[in-house]
């Protein structure tokens, strides 16, 4: 209405008329409330067992000019002590991690869920990046990222000593700093630590753990008490233990039952993938990956406790480097020894079963959204992550549908975003790492065909 007064009484604004829109599209604002799901509980967390030495002092969070100052003293002497817990994933509890833990059946531990605990992050203003110098920003960039577990109750609390910290990197024996590790012969600079920790709960009880760093790792993880009746057994079991960073480890500890493996499905530069399985991918031996979301849809099926050992060649040529270069670190003149365990487990590729199947995905959004309008260049990226998947929706819900022949769809959520443009006047257009979700829903049997999709929203306005 705002919109339609504006175009009968402003000259000039004559197009701001909605009835005058493209085949009568409405391109709606991302706070709009008609395009926001609505959000029936959200949380906010705060991991009770990370100390306040690691944190900045709640006032000067509120004042830009108080967390610049906080912050420049810190990054004076590139210190990244402080953490920020972000990029939560959330799986209802397994009875087999009950279990482990020695939780009562009355205990009121309902979920499990992860988090991403680091002093890296593009999470500020524009105003207190832009008072940062290079040197201070690559040590943000090469900052320590930690895997934080909490159980929470049945009202998304956290269960009280039930939160952990840990550094999976150094568990696995990584104790490089990230930097310089994919060209044989070339430093290349692209920090590579693991960061975007992500679970994912198997009809079986057993919980995959996801890492994005060079493409994606998963592993199967084990989490006990030292108190439980079943401690040693686990323990013992344990192909890695994680060193407890903050939290308490006589109450829970956190490791894998094998080592990571890593997911090349998707190239070098893949990364989050949303693992589920369907009823005719249920067996604890495989799962599967939903390796691009959009614009298309490619799903593998994989057997994540099986991998196949492969040369640093085949990956160093997947980088673009020359076969000549590449094969050099299969040779024993390769000193790579401060890699190495970080170059094992990109050797380890998960093993595949069949071909990725791979659809296009054909449909129009639900809802147009403003920058269509407002921008002469692309504002968003096209290629979408995904961000949660999978819940089952049927018929129920469907209702009478078209869109499907089966009696139900998976739903899950994407991302895209700005993304960081050389251009100055498209970034001061459009600033860069501002995130819009969208629900999409797919078909539950191969080629697992995109069916539906919303256009974009802004979580924070839900």
């Amino acid at each position: 209405k705002a919109a339609a007064f504006v175009a009968r009484s402003v000259d000039g604004c004559a197009s701001c008329d909605p009835a005058l829109c493209p085949n009568g599209t409405i391109f709606h604002r991302f706070d709009s409330a008609r395009i926001s799901p609505k959000v029936l509980r959200g949380m906010t967390y705060l991991l009770p067992s990370v100390s306040s030495s690691a944190r900045i002092p709640p006032l000067d969070v509120r004042n830009d000019d108080r967390l610049l100052n906080y912050l420049t003293e810190l990054w004076k002497n590139k210190s990244t002590d402080f953490l920020f817990e972000y990029n939560p994933s959330v799986v209802q509890l397994p009875n087999k991690v009950r279990r482990s833990l020695g939780l009562q059946q009355s205990d009121d531990a309902q979920y499990l869920a992860s988090f991403r605990l680091s002093a890296a992050n593009e999470c500020f203003s524009d105003y207190i990046y832009s008072n940062i110098t290079n040197e201070q920003w690559r040590a943000i960039r090469w900052a320590p990222n930690y895997l934080g577990l909490a159980l929470l109750r049945s009202d998304l609390t956290v269960v009280p000593g039930y939160d952990v910290v840990v550094d999976v990197e150094k568990g696995i024996g990584i104790t490089d700093d990230g930097r310089g590790i994919l060209k044989p012969k070339k430093v290349d600079v692209v920090p590579y630590h693991f960061m975007d920790y992500r679970i994912y709960a198997a009809r079986d009880g057993t919980i995959w753990l996801s890492v994005n760093a060079v493409s994606v790792q998963l592993g199967p993880l084990l989490i006990w008490s030292p108190n439980c009746s079943e401690s040693a057994a686990i323990s013992s079991s344990a192909a890695v233990t994680f060193p407890t960073i903050h939290g308490d480890p006589a109450k829970i500890q956190v490791g894998l039952s094998q080592n990571f493996s890593t997911v090349w499905n998707g190239g070098i530069n893949g990364k989050n993938y949303a693992l589920f399985q369907t009823d005719e991918v249920g067996s604890m031996n495989e799962v599967l990956a939903e390796i691009n979301t959009w614009p298309l849809h490619q799903v593998a099926r994989l057997r994540p406790l099986e991998h196949d050992v492969i040369p640093l060649s085949e990956i160093f040529r997947s980088r673009g480097e020359k076969p000549h270069v590449a094969e050099f670190a299969d040779t024993p003149s390769f000193q790579a020894q401060r890699y190495r365990s970080r170059y094992d487990m990109w050797r380890r590729r998960v093993r595949t079963v069949g071909n990725m199947t791979t659809s296009e995905v054909d449909i129009e959004r639900a809802h147009a959204t403003v920058e269509e309008l407002w921008f002469e260049f692309s504002v968003f990226t096209e290629t979408q992550h995904g961000g949660a998947c999978c819940i089952s929706v049927g018929s129920q819900l469907l209702g009478p549908s078209s869109i499907t022949e089966y009696d139900h769809v998976l739903v899950g959520v994407t991302h895209s975003k700005v993304p960081y443009r050389n251009d100055a006047n498209k970034r001061r257009l459009a600033p860069h790492h501002h995130y819009v979700s969208s629900f999409y829903a797919f078909e539950p049997r191969p080629p697992h065909r995109i069916v539906a999709g919303s256009g974009y929203f802004f979580l924070g306005f839900s």
